[in-house]
C-alpha cells in the first residue's frame, strides 16, 4: 500500500479525536481492455471521424496519458526517425519516447492545421478533455465496454504488453514511471505464465 499523503493523515487524526468513522481509501482500477474487445472497437473506431479513432488507437500503442496526448504537439515528434520528446510529464521529468511505425503512420494521416496533432476547436488549441470523453462514450457505448474508461487505454497498453512477456523495465521507460515497484503492478497480468505452470501442475496430477 503506498504511503499515505500528509493532509490524510491530518484528516485520519481529526476522525479519531472527533470520533469520525474512518474513510475507506479509494481502490485503485484494474480495468483494461480485453483482446476480443479491441476486436470489436476496431471497426467501430474506423466508422467515427480519423481524430478520434486515431487517438484512441494512439492511446493503445504508446501508453501515454490522456492529456499528453491530446496536447502533442508538432515540433516535439519526429515522424521521420520516430521519436516523441515530451517536454513535461507528470513526474516533473521530460521523456524521449520511441514510436512504432505504425504510431508514425497514424500521426502522419492527420491533417496538418497547426501546431497539434489533436486540435481543438480552432488550430491554436488542444483538443479538450470534455470531447475527448464526449467521443470515447459514444464509442464504448457502441462497443458494449461501457465501464472501460478512456484512462483504462493507458492501462491496457502496459498490461497487453506484460501479457506478451515483455520486460518489466522496458514497460517501466514506456510509461515513464520514476520505480519499476509501480509498473511491478502489470505483471500480474503474465497470464501465460500462470497458464503454463497450471498446465506442468495437470500434467503431474494426469500423466499419460
Amino acid at each position: 500500500m503506498p504511503p499515505m499523503k500528509p493532509w490524510q493523515r491530518i484528516t485520519q487524526c481529526l476522525d479519531i479525536l472527533l470520533d469520525r468513522p474512518r474513510r475507506k481509501r479509494a481502490r485503485a482500477r484494474e480495468r483494461f481492455l480485453l483482446p476480443q474487445e479491441w476486436d470489436r472497437l476496431r471497426p467501430i473506431l474506423s466508422r467515427h471521424p480519423r481524430k478520434i479513432e486515431v487517438y484512441v488507437s494512439f492511446l493503445l500503442l504508446e501508453g501515454p496519458r490522456m492529456s499528453e496526448a491530446r496536447k502533442m504537439q508538432r515540433a516535439h515528434v519526429d515522424l521521420v526517425q520516430g521519436f516523441w520528446h515530451k517536454t513535461i510529464t507528470k513526474n516533473g521529468r521530460r521523456q524521449l519516447l520511441a514510436l512504432s511505425p505504425m504510431s508514425c503512420q497514424l500521426l502522419a494521416s492527420l491533417p496538418n492545421t497547426g501546431p497539434y496533432f489533436f486540435p481543438g476547436d480552432t488550430p491554436d488549441v488542444p483538443w479538450s478533455r470534455t470531447a475527448v470523453r464526449y467521443w470515447w462514450k459514444k464509442i464504448r457505448r457502441e462497443a458494449g465496454i461501457q465501464d472501460v474508461q478512456i484512462r483504462d487505454l493507458r492501462r491496457t497498453c502496459a498490461t497487453w504488453l506484460s501479457m506478451n512477456q515483455e520486460n518489466l523495465v522496458t514497460i517501466k521507460d514506456i510509461l515513464h514511471h520514476s520505480s519499476l515497484n509501480t509498473t511491478q503492478i502489470y505483471a500480474r497480468a503474465d497470464q501465460a505464465s500462470t497458464r503454463a505452470a497450471l498446465t506442468r501442475h495437470a500434467e503431474r496430477m494426469f500423466p499419460t
